[in-house]
């Protein structure tokens, strides 16, 4: 992608990729129930409301038929508004982004990969960090790619979102 923006670590990392989006109070976000705590953590720290959704037996990654029906049902309930999906990628295997980026643009949402458990996988050509608006990964030691320490980032090719990105992990010090 064409643009790599670094941050403090992998939560950080998908708390700057929702604010980036203007996920906040009042939107919903859709996350696989299998997944580490951080996931929902970033949800509800930009104070947006975490749905969970079920996983795949053979992956371990979101269901893209529960997905469907989560956002039907979240949508008719009408508390929350359906904003964005969040897909953590689990072993070192990407979830499945064409069914979910359908979804996605048939729904009007955005997708935020974690590929924080995925990082130089690929699915046909496109490599793990390619496959969404914006995609996280965390370099944690423990991680496929991991540093001495923490470390995050935020993949995109929006040079817009970019821009965004920037300035919020600058504590809002961007330019016109």
């Amino acid at each position: 992608v064409r643009h790599a923006v670094s941050c403090a670590n992998g939560t950080d990392a998908l708390v700057l990729a929702l604010r980036a989006l203007s996920i906040g109070a009042g939107d919903a976000v859709f996350a696989p129930s299998f997944t580490f705590v951080a996931t929902a953590e970033a949800i509800v720290l930009v104070g947006a409301t975490p749905v969970f959704v079920d996983v795949r037996e053979d992956t371990f990654n979101l269901c893209a038929e529960s997905l469907a029906a989560a956002i039907e049902t979240t949508r008719r309930a009408g508390i929350i508004t359906p904003k964005a999906i969040m897909p953590v990628d689990l072993f070192g295997q990407p979830a499945d982004y064409a069914e979910i980026n359908r979804l996605a643009e048939t729904h009007g949402l955005k997708v935020i990969a974690d590929a924080a458990q995925s990082f130089g996988a690929s699915i046909g050509k496109r490599r793990v960090g390619s496959l969404a608006t914006v995609s996280t990964t965390s370099f944690f030691p423990a991680k496929p790619l991991g540093c001495y320490g923490d470390g995050g980032a935020v993949f995109t090719d929006d040079d817009e979102i970019a821009h965004i990105l920037k300035s919020v992990r600058s504590h809002g010090q961007g330019q016109e």
